[in-house]
């Protein structure tokens, strides 16, 4: 069963997470509010749900030339894992993974 996870300023939408399985379908933040820390407080609710469903690994992909995305992951403890051609739009994506305590 997926969840979703929703960051709220002043009664406006400002980010999202999905969730479902071990994937984390979607993260997004509004880019006025980017690096304020509410990519990081999503990331971390949608990897809580991740392990209560029983994994001990969570995965995600990020459109390869998204340098933001990818810092953000890579300094919570995510690693880049394959690199490969989207299926729909052939630009480049990356897969990543994170290790999470069980």
């Amino acid at each position: 069963m997926g969840a979703a996870w929703v960051a709220e300023l002043v009664g406006r939408i400002v980010g999202v997470v999905v969730s479902d399985d071990d994937w984390i379908e979607d993260l997004w933040v509004a880019s006025e509010h980017r690096r304020c820390g509410i990519g990081s407080v999503l990331l971390a609710a949608a990897e809580r749900q991740i392990t209560a469903r029983g994994h001990a690994e969570a995965r995600l992909r990020v459109v390869a030339r998204n340098l933001d995305a990818r810092r953000l992951h890579a300094a919570r403890g995510w690693t880049e894992t394959v690199s490969y051609s989207h299926e729909g739009w052939g630009f480049s994506m990356l897969e990543m993974k994170k290790e999470l305590a069980t």
